[in-house]
């Protein structure tokens, strides 16, 4: 039989995927998620050969082998246990106590009121649902209850694929849904007692003491044991493969014991998965082994159940009234959770929009509920037909709300912010707001050395720097970006990395500068958003990221597809200036109170609006003692610009702008011996190169712009060759070059 089953699974499984892929990739510019995808393949799947089940044909047919009935739901069942293991494995629960009263009181007001409202409803419906529904009293309970509860991991899907999680909205919705979620299975130990009940008070007390055995088990045994293999691996260590097996075998004996105690095999591993420690080592261990198994392969069988369960024809024999009052049933509950959510929301100072949206997010509905739904049938709560409706009824309410929560909500609109400045639009002596960007402590040096330059004392203006520690999302489905600063101003240590400790060092050191740290957990191709946001909140002007540029190509390589998917994203969404700060390794803080301290700093100025903006950063520079400026202002030949006469108009307008600058900062310079101004005529490629490359061992920082200005666009073919790292300009690439033996830094404006 195993053989028999073997090609059979994997039959269906090659099914599944594909059409829900081919199903997605239609659908998706209609903005629906693969989770309807899903659910809408495994119910076309099965469509051609729904036929009366004592037709001869529909037991023999590609999907319903008799031999092999059981066999496929134990596969599919083991991929949702694994998933829901997961689920609650990227669960972090103190986060229900960190994100404060408001997504407590959504949370609980989004869940309470439309079931209060639905049992209302109850009455009018009681002797209507009697002939059709079964137990239409325990039907309405858990049907209800099962439309106002949001489920988290659905939510969190959802919203990464829309790539939300990083947005207010989207982090607002998860906490409140993680309140509901744990609701929600309160509301499922009550049905499993009351179900359970029926056979016996006995019995129906057992179930209830199996649960909270359930619950101390985990709390006591399971979670001690997480902590000791984490306080017991090395850091930068793997997790052994014992603990990992351990941990696996225990979530398989959970789940039978469940249901050998008559509770739902879904308690198991669920609650298992919330005990265990978050994040890593161990979170992370065990995705990177199970998830990839369990979601691509063993979690879509699901949908063949979901599909087999299905029964269109029966559905649609059923009184026209029936339909009428399940469809009043859902839309009822989902509207009064719109406007539950969107009115309470509005009470705890959230934009109405926002309210309306958040509202239409905790809508969301997925596979939790689909299987749910196959679980109340199996035990005859409902029937096929109702169980169809309802099915229909929610795949209908998710391919609304996704569509109009992507379409109205753009996380990074401006409506509600200031517009944005640049460094160049501000007076010379106001206050600098900046970001600072960093993944670890290695740029830490390079980056301290440019605010204390930014900085000078002795100028009448204020320094306020945000310390963004930028880390990557790792063993949990929900993004955190976390202030660490309460309203007063003052630093909360909690939760804070020692990272900061160098910015808030400085901070006390330097009286004109204010540091505020922040720290953000989000998937690399949504935190841009964050740094955006902040940038937006704050009113910035400047906001540095930075990048390493080390002799050894493996390090260089290993940060350039993150520096790629980062950086051009905040380049097209960030209202400020932005810079990059390409650094050497250089691992030791210098202090400008030493008494001998000098930093030599170099501005390459080619004409363009990125020059223009690297020049009024660098003029902030000229006002510290320390600091020795120079500007090389690269100005183009007459001989050449006559043999390029399409450029004359539009290089006369740029060169306009361009000596107005300059003559700017020589003027409020005048009497500034640490700075000076060298005018460079380019009459051909090679000299101007030369000039450029023999900068690279004579300063501390580089300061250049991005674009390319008139000056550069002239000798465009020329300055192409060799290349190699387009996202730091032409000359910013040559500067930023390892081939020195004693390179500077490089900020590429």
């Amino acid at each position: 039989m195993l053989f028999g089953f073997l090609p059979h699974l994997l039959m269906m499984l090659v099914l599944i995927v594909t059409v829900s892929r081919a199903l997605h990739f239609l659908l998706r510019r209609l903005k629906q998620p693969l989770i309807v995808c899903q659910m809408i393949a495994g119910f076309v799947i099965f469509l051609p050969w729904k036929k009366d089940k004592h037709d001869e044909y529909s037991k023999y047919n590609l999907f319903t082998w008799p031999n092999n009935r059981r066999l496929e739901e134990v596969m599919a069942l083991s991929g949702l246990l694994l998933y829901l293991f997961l689920a609650g494995l990227k669960m972090d629960v103190s986060m229900v106590w960190r994100s404060g009263k408001k997504p407590a009181i959504i949370g609980l007001a989004g869940l309470f009121i439309p079931l209060l409202l639905c049992s209302f409803a109850y009455a009018f419906l009681h002797n209507f649902l009697n002939p059709f529904v079964k137990n239409e009293g325990k039907f309405m309970f858990f049907i209800v209850a099962l439309l106002c509860t949001s489920c988290f991991p659905v939510l969190a899907d959802i919203l990464s694929e829309l790539q939300l999680l990083n947005s207010e909205v989207g982090r607002l919705a998860l906490s409140s849904s993680m309140i509901q979620n744990l609701l929600g299975w309160v509301f499922k130990a009550i049905f499993i007692a009351l179900n359970q009940s029926q056979n016996g008070v006995k019995t129906g007390i057992m179930s209830v003491t199996l649960f909270f055995l359930l619950v101390f088990f985990n709390v006591f045994i399971v979670r001690p044991y997480g902590l000791w293999v984490v306080q017991n691996t090395p850091s930068n260590g793997n997790v052994r493969d014992v603990h990992i097996f351990v941990i696996i075998a225990t979530v398989i004996l959970t789940t039978l014991a469940c249901d050998f105690g008559g509770i739902t095999y879904l308690f198991g591993p669920c609650i298992m998965g919330l005990a265990l420690p978050y994040g890593p080592p161990l979170g992370t261990a065990l995705i990177e082994r199970i998830e990839l198994v369990a979601s691509e392969v063993l979690f879509p069988l699901l949908f063949i159940i979901e599909g087999e369960n299905m029964d269109l024809i029966a559905a649609a024999g059923q009184e026209l009234r029936l339909w009428y009052w399940v469809e009043l049933i859902v839309i009822v509950v989902s509207v009064a959770k719109v406007v539950t959510v969107a009115a309470v929301a509005a009470y705890c100072d959230v934009p109405v929009k926002h309210g309306l949206l958040l509202g239409l997010i905790l809508n969301f509905r997925g596979f939790v509920e689909m299987y749910t739904l196959v679980y109340f049938k199996q035990g005859q709560v409902i029937d096929s037909a109702t169980y169809t409706m309802i099915m229909l009824s929610i795949i209908m309410v998710t391919t609304i709300c996704v569509p109009l929560v992507s379409t109205l909500y753009k996380p990074l609109h401006v409506e509600n912010h200031a517009s944005g400045q640049t460094v160049q639009q501000m007076w010379s002596h106001a206050e600098l707001r900046l970001i600072t960007c960093f993944f670890d402590d290695k740029p830490i040096p390079t980056l301290l050395d440019f605010l204390e330059c930014a900085s000078s004392s002795e100028a009448q203006n204020h320094t306020t720097v945000y310390a963004l520690h930028l880390k990557k999302l790792e063993a949990c489905a929900v993004s955190s970006f976390i202030c660490h600063c309460n309203e007063k101003g003052h630093i909360k240590s909690e939760e804070m990395d020692h990272v900061h400790n160098h910015f808030i060092a400085f901070g006390q050191v330097k009286e004109s500068v204010t540091v505020l740290p922040f720290t953000t957990i989000a998937l690399q191709k949504t935190m841009y958003q964050d740094v955006c946001s902040l940038i937006l909140k704050k009113n910035t002007a400047l906001v540095i990221i930075p990048f390493t540029r080390k002799n050894s190509l493996a390090q260089v390589e290993a940060q350039r597809g993150m520096f790629r998917a980062f950086l051009p994203l905040v380049l097209d969404q960030a209202r400020c200036s932005v810079g990059i700060m390409v650094y050497h390794g250089i691992t030791q803080i210098t202090s400008a109170s030493h008494p001998h301290w000098k930093y030599f700093v170099g501005v390459v100025f080619m004409g363009g609006p990125d020059d223009r903006e690297a020049v009024a950063i660098a003029t902030r520079m000229a006002y510290h003692p320390c600091v020795y400026l120079k500007f090389f202002y690269f100005r183009i030949s007459s001989k050449v610009m006559s043999q390029n006469k399409d450029s004359t108009s539009s290089y006369d307008m740029e060169q306009t702008l361009d000596d107005e600058v300059i003559y700017d900062l020589q003027r409020e310079n005048i009497d500034n011996d640490h700075m000076v101004v060298s005018e460079c005529i380019m009459s051909y490629v090679e000299q101007t190169m030369l000039a450029i490359h023999s900068l690279g061992n004579k300063y501390d920082l580089l300061i250049v712009g991005r674009s390319r200005g008139p000056s550069s666009s002239v000798t465009n073919a020329e300055f192409e060759e060799g290349f190699d790292m387009f996202e730091l300009g032409m000359i910013g690439d040559v500067l930023a070059s390892s081939k020195y033996s004693k390179p500077a830094n490089v900020l590429v404006v």
